[in-house]
């Protein structure tokens, strides 16, 4: 596996932008797939535990968050 450093120009959600400043060519038009670290960590989980990932956790902050807070959310 090839670790690459991305540089920090582009939004860190835009994988498209992302490719490009790697270099990764692609015909116009085409979709950039790609698995954000949570989805790492639910695919090991389910591959190494052979369980499947039922429950994410998000948080919830910022400047208009009166309680900034971490929440479990079931996924079905």
């Amino acid at each position: 596996m090839k670790l690459m450093e991305i540089p920090l120009r582009y939004p860190s959600d835009n994988f498209a932008l992302q490719s490009h400043a790697l270099g990764f060519g692609r015909e116009k038009g085409s979709p950039v797939w790609a698995l954000l670290s949570e989805g790492v960590l639910a695919v090991d989980e389910a591959l190494t535990s052979s369980r499947p990932v039922i429950s994410r956790i998000i948080s919830l902050g910022g400047p208009r968050v009166k309680s900034p807070e971490h929440l479990n959310f079931r996924m079905e």
